[in-house]
């Protein structure tokens, strides 16, 4: 099978010019979150009009949805690794079964990762202390998503194998569908239009997951059918032992990694929770609209990562290190412009949402987050996914643990519960971590060696 497009993209990953590069790549990726974002705002502006429980109910459920979720995500994310290294390394001949084993693999995790979940919900919600008039939304929410989750992890194995050879176009084109099926439903499953049952929240479930089947099954087509240029088959689909171990050897610190960075979610959901509900709102609408913005940085460090691996596979370190300090330069003009102007409009934008004088009160306190999140929470994902792409998991693990685990939480908690006694302390926390785990990360990227490839 000819692969014209495949060595088209990788020619310019490996000698085109960096700059040009990078924006190509991560500009769909970009794109992609930022609609990604958009809908989530769409979301919690439908969910607004059943009031702050409802509105809170995503936020609250989410967490423990990606919790398990990205345990699994991050195995997929280690198959796309190897697979783009083989792209770099010109060894073509063994991608039908990397991206088989990684099909299966994904398929056999999302399994447990159900049952786990609905095991674990009632344990979970009690532990983040969910106030009763919240406790259903919630339960009833993580249900159907975790039904979903076989579709969702199945159509993320897709997009990271696209991905890894360089078609984040493609990819794009794919996540906007899947959104775009999504806010469609939203209204008609939420409102019960067409004479369909008024579905509240579980409407909301039900639309993300009829558009995750969708898109899955799309996208199954396209890497099955040869539309990527490669050859996959389905008996490639056949457990490969020998990968899995590779999987597993460098996922695990990956999987731990995620699952710290959602329980550390979750503990800061239930530390916010601690100051009231309106607390919680304020901060999940500020949040969403930092992630809104943060959408470039998400982008430039997805797309960074591709670069970083494909000339890791090649041998062409160097050109690893530039793209990587390019990476932090662009971030660093974008970021500056993002954070002033949400501080500018925080008042405004939370008016959109809610009329609630209480949470419009809250969202004053949240500033110190807003100025922190969109630069240096960027250098620290452009540089987590240098040592990610170019396969040196446990590095990644280490920065992931300072950053949550030493920095965060600790912080978060004594601002918040013992020197000040209050929301606005806590979110003083959370944007010295952000800040000083960017200044860690910094270190870590000039003294740590990464420039070795795992193929």
């Amino acid at each position: 099978m000819q692969h014209n497009k495949i060595q088209e993209i990788r020619q310019e990953i490996l000698t085109g010019d960096i700059t040009k590069t990078i924006l190509k790549l991560s500009l769909p990726l970009v794109f992609s979150t930022l609609i990604q974002q958009l809908y989530n705002l769409v979301d919690t502006f439908w969910l607004g009009f059943f009031g702050k429980i409802a509105l809170s109910t995503p936020g609250t459920a989410l967490p423990l949805v990606t919790t398990l979720m990205h345990v699994g995500l991050e195995f997929s994310a280690v198959g796309a690794i190897f697979i783009g290294q083989y792209v770099g390394a010109g060894e073509y001949k063994k991608y039908g079964k990397l991206i088989g084993a990684v099909y299966s693999f994904m398929l056999i995790s999302s399994v447990i990762t159900l049952i786990l979940g609905i095991l674990i919900i009632p344990y979970a919600l009690e532990f983040m202390r969910v106030p009763p008039s919240a406790y259903s939304y919630v339960r009833e929410y993580l249900i159907i998503l975790y039904i979903g989750i076989p579709f969702s992890f199945l159509f993320a194995a897709s997009l990271s194998v696209i991905k890894a050879f360089g078609r984040t176009k493609l990819a794009m084109k794919l996540s906007i569908l899947a959104i775009v099926i999504n806010m469609i439903l939203d209204p008609v499953m939420i409102f019960g239009l067409f004479s369909l049952p008024r579905l509240g929240v579980r409407g909301a479930a039900l639309s993300t997951v009829t558009a995750d089947v969708i898109v899955c099954i799309i996208s199954l087509y396209i890497v099955f059918s040869g539309g990527m240029e490669i050859s996959v088959k389905v008996q490639d689909l056949k457990p490969d032992l020998r990968f899995y171990g590779k999987i597993l050897r460098k996922g695990i610190p990956l999987a731990f990694g995620s699952l710290v960075n959602d329980i550390t979610t979750i503990i800061m959901i239930r530390l916010i929770y601690g100051f009231g509900i309106a607390t919680y709102a304020a901060y999940l609408i500020i949040i969403r609209i930092v992630k809104l913005l943060e959408s470039f940085t998400v982008g430039i460090a997805s797309g960074t990562g591709i670069m970083i691996s494909q000339n890791i596979g090649a041998e062409k370190y160097e050109r690893a290190k530039k793209i990587a300090r390019r990476a932090m330069v662009l971030n660093f003009g974008v970021s500056s412009i993002v954070a002033l102007s949400l501080v500018v409009s925080r008042e405004y934008i939370v008016r959109v949402f809610v009329s609630d004088v209480q949470v419009l009160i809250e969202s004053k306190n949240v500033i110190p987050l807003i100025l922190s999140v969109p630069f240096f929470t960027g250098i620290f994902l452009i540089v987590n996914n240098v040592f990610k792409y170019s396969g040196h998991t446990r590095e990644s693990l280490v920065l992931r643990m300072i950053r949550l685990w030493g920095l965060r939480l600790p912080l978060a908690y004594l601002f918040g519960y013992i020197i000040f006694n209050s929301s606005a302390g806590l979110f003083w926390g959370l944007g010295m971590s952000n800040v000083v785990s960017a200044f860690i990360a910094i270190i870590f990227f000039l003294m740590i060696p990464w420039t070795k490839k795992i193929i």
